[in-house]
C-alpha cells in the first residue's frame, strides 16, 4: 500500500510530460490530482469528508477538457473518483488507493490526448518538432520534415508554414509518441532505420510514399 503512495502521490508523472496543452487544462488536472490525493491517503482520518473538493474539482476539470475526450475519458475518470470515495466510505483504503492510481493513469491520458490535439496546428508541431530534437541541424530539419534549408529558415524566423504543413504535423505527433522513449538523436536515427513493420521501409522512407498513417501507428505502439 505505502508503495502506491509513493508511486502515485502528487503529478511528479504528469509535469514531466513535455506536452503543449493548454495551461487551464493542466492547472484543473494538477488540483484534481492532489485533492483525490489527499482525500485516499492513509494519514487522512476524514477521507470521506474531503470528496466534496475532490467533486468540485472534476467539475472545473470537466469544463476545461477539449471536445472529444469528454465523452470517454472524463466520465470514466468520474466514475473511478466515485468509486474511490465509495471505498473510503466503506473503510477499504486499500480499494481506495488502487482507484487513485487508475485515476492518475487516466488524468495522463487525458493530458497526452490534449497535447497531441494540439499538434494540430503547424505552427505549434513545428516548435514541437524543434524541442524534440534539440541537437538537429537545419539540414536534419530539412530531410525530415521534407523542404529546403532556406524554408526551415524561414519558418524560424516566424514565417506561415503552408505548403507542407501535414507533413510537420505528421513529424511532430510522431515524434511525441517516440519521445519517452527515445533521445532527440534516437528519433532521428529511427526515422532512418528500416524495420519490417513498415514493409522493410525506413520511416521516411514509408511517409514519402504516402503511408504517414501506418509510421505514427507504428509509433505510437511503441510509445504504448
Amino acid at each position: 500500500m505505502l508503495h502506491l503512495v509513493k508511486k502515485f502521490n502528487g503529478l511528479g508523472m504528469l509535469m514531466t510530460l513535455p506536452t503543449i496543452d493548454d495551461q487551464a487544462l493542466r492547472e484543473s488536472a494538477q488540483r484534481f490530482g492532489e485533492t483525490l490525493a489527499a482525500a485516499v491517503a492513509p494519514g487522512d482520518p476524514d477521507g470521506e469528508g474531503s470528496f466534496g473538493e475532490v467533486m468540485d474539482a472534476i467539475l472545473d476539470l470537466t469544463a476545461v477538457v477539449p471536445d472529444g475526450i469528454q465523452d470517454t475519458d472524463l466520465k470514466h475518470l468520474l466514475k473511478l473518483t466515485v468509486e474511490a470515495r465509495d471505498a473510503i466510505a466503506a473503510g477499504d483504503r486499500v480499494r481506495a488507493l488502487e482507484t487513485n492510481a487508475y485515476c492518475r493513469l487516466l488524468l495522463r491520458r487525458i493530458l497526452e490526448h490534449s497535447a497531441i490535439g494540439a499538434l494540430d496546428d503547424p505552427t505549434t508541431a513545428f516548435a514541437a518538432v524543434e524541442a524534440t530534437l534539440p541537437t538537429a541541424s537545419t539540414k536534419d530539419m530539412a530531410k525530415l520534415l521534407g523542404v529546403s534549408e532556406k524554408t526551415i529558415s524561414t519558418w524560424r524566423a516566424g514565417g506561415t508554414i503552408e505548403r507542407g504543413a501535414a507533413r510537420v504535423t505528421t513529424i511532430a505527433q510522431i515524434c511525441h509518441h517516440l519521445r519517452s522513449t527515445f533521445t532527440g538523436t534516437g528519433i532521428l536515427g529511427w526515422f532512418d532505420t528500416s524495420t519490417r513493420q513498415l514493409g522493410k521501409r525506413t520511416p521516411l522512407e514509408a511517409i514519402s510514399q504516402g503511408d504517414a498513417g501506418d509510421v505514427v501507428e507504428f509509433a505510437s505502439r511503441i510509445h504504448g
